[in-house]
């Protein structure tokens, strides 16, 4: 360490290698702010063996934020690390940055494989809320149900009589779930080859009636609120197999006995979804005017134990992130690094390489008289350093690659000026492009969706067709549009949200949406007839209106009630749906097909009719978007037009 005088302040630095001593007699942590700076010989077997013996060995803490690669090109070419002249090219910055962040992290893991490490240490490598998400999510469920049902109950409801109302519609729900498994069984297609109806009944009554037994049983212990919400925990199985005895005895059978059963396995998950569905259908009956009042206040109370929960996970050693690797889409003007109590920081203006002396910040652990090599600025420095950690602009790599997804920041004149995290734009000034496809089925009505009841926000209310960012990737919102319109529509998405699996539609062909240009009805009089797509393609228009010209705050209503807000640009489409279009392959939501005037009516009352829900969606509560849509001028004018225009189109081809 050496004095060093700036203005007649003493400043201690120190080098590379006092720093990498200090990594190497470290207990605690190791967190780094920043990595350009810190070359550290990463590909040491030393540092890493070192780091990952503590790291197994104790709860020690790796914690690295670094430059994203588009923050730190735009920062070297301002700072004219890119030209010729000098000797550390963007290439070479960002190959010490990932030496410094993905290559360590690999090396953890590959050891990790390599020495068949206890699974809680393997799990520390990744984010808390992913590890337990699952029980996360769970509780959330469990709560929201039971804070409704105590509410219900509180206000007079007769908690046997809410228990019997509860398990009869849960039993309507898993009878439609048994019976459509069952109508897709070796079984069914058995029976309906011989075209046997009669036995085809009698194995459905049979099928149907082991399966109250199993039921039934089940329920016989649920006397509370409690005890309901405990049966949901468990899956029901009931493997149905056919009476041999009471059939023909040819050889076909005999050789077809194996395969000729329906197995009918419901998991906790739907068991949970089910009840609370069946809920809030009892809750909008019984309460209507209350219905969000009560909904909400719910969620929150029960998102509020989600988050204590969460925090409690994140206090126990099994289930605590200790090796987290974040990238951040603003710079760091200042560079650190923290070894157990001891700061540090780049003194170079620039992002550069082979700096060999560093500021000595300070030790957080002495007062200013016990460290009297700590830098005037201690305070000031640490709390930037802190103001880092969580940054809402820095998005994390796991093992489920579930990033957070990057998009294009824009001001206000629609001109992009950078990359952001999609979360960061939320409560923020940041402006995004997104799009809004209306699907029109060819009578002229409009999909909408029933958004989950464990969605991240907007939870349980109706929503527009589709919705979703413009990628970077995207060559223009035409192509982030048809991508959107098939990923929401025909790709089934996992429990994660964020995370799908491609399904047989989109791998064929992912060109199934035609674009056909800005809608004009001029321009296309009869597009019904003189347009010759294929029966599986789906008709796609860009619709321009005071919807698109400026741009609007998009409203989120979060599971704990908070209300953020969105600055966003709007591109919109009108989409026509394929001649094969058939609504119940649509898997990732429930659906409905509704004329506009017809949407616009069920949002003001908050429900629908019974001849359209069948009691099966519950209230009829629409997202801030939609509401949006629906008070806007277009919705009665030209939304509604193109609806009754497709209509009218589809019917003269008819004919």
């Amino acid at each position: 360490m050496e004095d060093f005088d700036i203005n007649n302040k003493s400043l201690y630095l120190v080098t590379k290698e006092d720093i990498e001593r200090e990594i190497l007699n470290s207990k605690k942590e190791l967190r780094m702010l920043g990595t350009t700076a810190f070359e550290i010989s990463w590909n040491s077997e030393k540092i890493k063996l070192s780091l990952f013996k503590k790291y197994i060995e104790s709860n020690y803490i790796i914690s690295i934020i670094a430059e994203s690669d588009p923050t730190l090109y735009s920062n070297s070419l301002v700072s004219g690390l890119s030209t010729e002249s000098i000797n550390y090219p963007i290439a070479m910055l960002m190959e010490t940055r990932d030496n410094s962040t993905i290559k360590l992290r690999e090396y953890f893991v590959n050891e990790f494989q390599k020495y068949k490490i206890d699974k809680n240490i393997i799990s520390s490598i990744e984010p808390t809320e992913d590890i337990c998400r699952k029980d996360l999510d769970t509780l959330y469920e469990e709560k929201y149900a039971f804070n409704i049902c105590k509410e219900l109950v509180s206000r007079g409801i007769e908690l046997t009589e809410l228990l019997k109302e509860i398990i009869d519609r849960m039993k309507n729900r898993y009878k439609e779930l048994a019976n459509a498994l069952f109508d897709k069984s070796k079984i069914f297609d058995y029976y309906i080859n011989k075209r046997d109806y009669f036995n085809l009944s009698k194995c459905n009554k049979s099928y149907n009636k082991q399966l109250d037994e199993v039921i039934e049983k089940k329920l016989k212990e649920v006397h509370t609120i409690e005890d309901l919400i405990v049966f949901t925990r468990e899956k029901i199985f009931i493997s149905f197999k056919l009476d041999f005895q009471e059939m023909e005895k040819s050889s076909v059978i005999l050789r077809q006995e194996n395969g000729l059963k329906c197995d009918f396995d419901i998991s906790s998950e739907i068991l949970r979804k089910f009840c609370l569905e069946s809920i809030l259908d009892i809750l909008l009956e019984k309460e209507k005017r209350d219905f969000k009042l009560i909904k909400d206040y719910a969620s929150k109370e029960a998102y509020v134990e989600r988050s204590e929960k969460l925090k409690q996970f994140s206090e126990m050693s099994e289930f605590s992130q200790r090796f987290k690797i974040k990238s951040v889409f603003h710079p760091i003007p200042i560079q650190m690094i923290k070894v157990d109590d001891v700061y540090y920081a780049n003194i170079d203006p620039i992002n550069t390489l082979n700096v060999n002396r560093f500021l000595y910040v300070g030790n957080s652990l002495l007062s200013s008289v016990e460290d009297d090599k700590r830098f005037c600025l201690f305070n000031e420095y640490i709390r930037y350093f802190e103001s880092f950690q969580n940054s809402k602009y820095c998005i994390e790599e796991t093992k489920k690659g579930n990033r957070k997804e990057i998009i294009y920041n824009y001001m206000s004149n629609h001109a992009i000026i950078g990359q952001m995290p999609r979360d960061s734009f939320y409560g923020s000034d940041n402006y995004k492009l997104v799009m809004w496809a209306l699907v029109f089925d060819r009578e002229g009505r409009i999909l909408i969706h029933k958004r989950s009841v464990n969605a991240k926000d907007n939870q349980g209310m109706w929503d527009k067709s589709v919705g979703g960012h413009i990628a970077i990737t995207d060559r223009d919102t035409i192509t982030g549009a048809s991508r959107e319109i098939a990923e929401e529509l025909y790709t089934v998405e996992e429990a994660e949200q964020g995370h799908s699996k491609n399904s047989s539609w989109t791998s064929i062909n992912k060109d199934k949406i035609i674009y056909l240009g800005k809608w004009n009805e001029a321009r296309y009089p009869n597009f019904a007839t003189s347009l010759r797509l294929e029966s599986d393609e789906f008709y796609s228009f860009n619709f321009e209106s005071r919807l698109t010209s400026q741009p609007i705050d998009s409203m989120r209503v979060l599971p704990d009630g908070t209300h953020i807000k969105a600055k966003c640009f709007v591109d919109l489409y009108f989409v026509v749906t394929s001649e094969e279009f058939d609504l119940s392959e649509l898997k990732n939501s429930k659906y409905l097909v509704l004329y506009p005037y017809e949407i616009k009516e069920y949002a003001k009352t908050g429900e629908l009719p019974k001849e359209v829900s069948n009691k099966e969606f519950g209230a009829f509560e629409v997202t801030p978007d939609l509401e949006y849509m629906l008070n806007s001028p277009e919705w009665d004018n030209e939304i509604t037009k193109f609806s009754i225009r497709v209509k009218e189109a589809f019917a003269n081809k008819t004919e």
